[in-house]
């Protein structure tokens, strides 16, 4: 009998035991917060671990992850910047966003010194190996000055850590005992100028009375602005170009200029602006702006309905939301170009046309709320258009390189003897090219010259086919400086 209720006693401690665990484990799953999953997403860069928060924690910066050829930017969500300071809500993945890589180069690929000149060349990178072709000739320090020894021809190599190489062709020239040698220039000017019209720019050099202050003026693209060689820059289309000049002993100064869009008048064509009425309200006075009559004015504010000058009051417009929306504009535009895109919606009398733009690629175009777009790189590009009430619309634009040849032409004793090249892609020194055709001959980066009969050929044929080392080609435009 006592057994049996010790039995019960046990049997009973341990149910309530039981029961207790039962209602802390349903305590524990009622107030616990929920848990997100956040991943990142690299788009080809090294790959960052996904982590898990709690709901309203906010999520710890992992490190930037890395990129061949890129640099990281930051994190993205739905194309826009990722704030670290935000409360997690909800399962995030965030994208990685990235910016090519500039292209290793020197500030210049050639220079005329004369004896005893120093001239410092100055490389898009650091921790760099400087080395001369010939140093009784010319001889470089690893700062990059270089110095001018004997009358002769020497090549000035560049070594990146990644083991990449650019080179500068060096021609020395014998010193008159009375020449004072340009050491820096500058260019000042106007900043902004407005399409079809044109600005001055101009040089400052150093020392001031150098003896030689030629210059050779060059625009990174001439579909936007050209200039010529007194430095006068003209505005062609809106966008951003940088204007190069370049001295006769290598020497170049860079300025970068904003073509803007010629502005519109916001001036009324006739009458004067409208005033209101204290004692009737919203009546116009001698001016226009909409449509009806009344007092001695042509137009009302949006709502009113004038009587003889009187306003009867208002009436709310019905709100009209869109059903759908389309994109319009061009396809196409040119790094450092820009282009308007235009929101078409349906019905056409939705009320509010307001959208948010956004890009899948900042990296390859930008965009702006008012639907203007920049190409920044080649390559392509969707362009998203969304409105308040959830319309969108998408838009795919190619962004295409511009790509220059400039034909420099040298001179042997006083005499025109050949052309040096260089290759430019938006403005920057371009390699990645195997070869140019002018007039049926195929040129090189290692050749140097083009022949002035060449160019004398040309003619008013000004474009070529430049053929990449990737296979790919592309058309060039020729600009010759004399």
């Amino acid at each position: 009998m006592l057994k049996d209720k010790k039995t019960k006693i046990i049997i009973g401690s341990l149910c309530g035991v039981l029961i207790i665990c039962l209602i802390v484990v349903l305590l524990v799953k009622t107030f616990a917060k929920p848990q997100y999953e956040i991943k990142f997403d690299t788009d080809g860069g090294s790959q960052i671990s996904s982590l898990k928060v709690q709901k309203g924690d906010v999520i710890s910066k992992p490190q930037d992850p890395a990129k061949e050829g890129y640099v990281f930017t930051g994190w993205y969500l739905n194309n826009q910047e990722y704030d670290f300071k935000d409360k997690v809500t909800t399962n995030l993945t965030l994208k990685a966003k990235w910016l090519e890589e500039e292209k290793f180069h020197l500030n210049t690929d050639k220079m005329t010194l004369k004896v005893g000149d120093k001239v410092t060349l100055e490389a898009s990178a650091k921790e760099l190996t400087w080395q001369s072709s010939d140093e009784k000739i010319v001889k470089v320090n690893q700062k990059g000055q270089v110095t001018a020894l004997k009358v002769g021809k020497a090549t000035i190599t560049v070594t990146n850590k990644k083991g990449e190489k650019v080179e500068c062709n060096v021609t020395i020239q014998e010193k008159d005992d009375n020449e004072i040698v340009l050491s820096k220039i500058t260019i000042k000017g106007n900043k902004e100028i407005e399409m079809g019209k044109t600005t001055k720019l101009t040089i400052t050099y150093t020392p001031k009375d150098a003896t030689n202050q030629k210059v050779t003026w060059s625009s990174s693209n001439i579909q936007i602005a050209t200039v010529d060689q007194k430095g006068n820059v003209k505005g062609l289309k809106a966008g951003k170009i940088t204007i190069t000049a370049t001295s006769e002993n290598g020497l170049k100064a860079t300025y970068e200029v904003t073509i803007k869009a010629k502005t519109q008048s916001t001036t009324p064509s006739s009458g004067t602006t409208p005033t209101t009425n204290p004692s009737t309200g919203t009546t116009p006075s001698g001016g226009s702006g909409g449509s009806g009559s009344g007092g001695n004015g042509t137009g009302t504010t949006p709502g009113t309905t004038p009587n003889s000058g009187q306003s009867t009051g208002t009436t709310e417009q019905p709100k009209v939301e869109a059903t759908k929306i389309t994109i319009t504009g061009s396809t196409k535009v040119n790094v450092n170009e820009g282009i308007d895109l235009k929101v078409n919606f349906e019905p056409t009398n939705t009320t509010d046309k307001t959208v948010t733009w956004s890009s899948s690629s900042i990296s390859i175009a930008t965009v702006d709320q008012n639907g203007h777009v920049v190409g920044k790189a080649e390559g392509t590009v969707t362009i998203t258009a969304k409105t308040k009430n959830g319309k969108e619309a998408t838009y795919q634009i190619e962004v295409k390189s511009i790509y220059v040849i400039y034909l420099t032409a040298n001179y042997l004793m006083g005499n025109l003897s050949d052309y040096s090249f260089k290759v430019e892609r938006d403005g920057k020194v371009f390699t990645d090219y195997e070869s140019f055709d002018i007039v049926g001959n195929a040129y090189y980066p290692s050749n140097g010259v083009v022949g002035k009969d060449d160019v004398t050929d040309l003619g008013s044929e000004r474009t070529t086919t430049l053929k990449l080392k990737n296979g790919q080609t592309r058309q060039a435009t020729i600009v010759i400086n004399k």
